[in-house]
């Protein structure tokens, strides 16, 4: 059983050490990508002056860095040779107005989950306070204990709300960030 143990850490490893990223003159990690055909790079819908990034590519260009440290920034090397100079500039533009809207929506996430936090811990605290209240006006246990079980609903849901799917919020635009602020070259093949 051991020795299975030790095999997966082993294997565990040497796939860490094939993915290994290379870095850059100033210390980016390099994610190679490679386009063949760059069709589907943009999708058809867009606000005018503002090129908007295809879902997919999004999806691909998250993928690509999921495996990678938070702290590290990143420069994407785009080795293709259907892209020309002024599809370059286009790419760009739209990989940073799509980003620039992700970092605005999981911020406008973070803040309405913050007020909903804030919002179920004073409802908790309130039925608290009836609780105590009723205790002493109306001790029917029954009554007392549901209201118990209310007040411990709204706390854990804004202990939730607030520790834990804050958290996932957080990595997610710290995700998003890492990408706005990507160096983008490419290497025409």
């Amino acid at each position: 059983m051991f020795e299975r143990i030790k095999q997966v850490k082993k294997l565990s490893k040497e796939a860490c050490n094939v993915n290994s990223l290379a870095r850059d003159e100033d210390n980016r990690l390099i994610v190679n990508l490679s386009i063949k055909n760059d069709d589907g790079f943009l999708s058809p819908y867009s606000l005018k002056g503002e090129p908007q990034l295809a879902g997919e590519t999004a999806e691909f260009l998250e993928h690509s860095i999921k495996n990678t440290k938070h702290t590290d920034d990143i420069s994407f090397h785009v080795h293709s040779s259907v892209i020309d100079e002024n599809e370059q500039v286009e790419y760009k533009q739209a990989i940073k107005c799509y980003y620039t809207h992700e970092i605005t929506e999981v911020k406008i996430k973070m803040k309405r989950n913050a007020i909903s936090s804030v919002l179920m811990i004073l409802l908790g605290i309130l039925v608290f306070a009836l609780r105590i209240i009723f205790s002493s006006v109306f001790p029917n246990e029954i009554f007392l204990s549901v209201l118990d079980v209310v007040a411990w609903v709204f706390v854990w849901e804004a202990t939730d709300l607030f520790f834990f799917r804050r958290t996932e919020l957080r990595q997610e635009l710290l995700q998003y960030l890492k990408i706005y602020t990507a160096d983008i070259k490419f290497i025409n093949e």
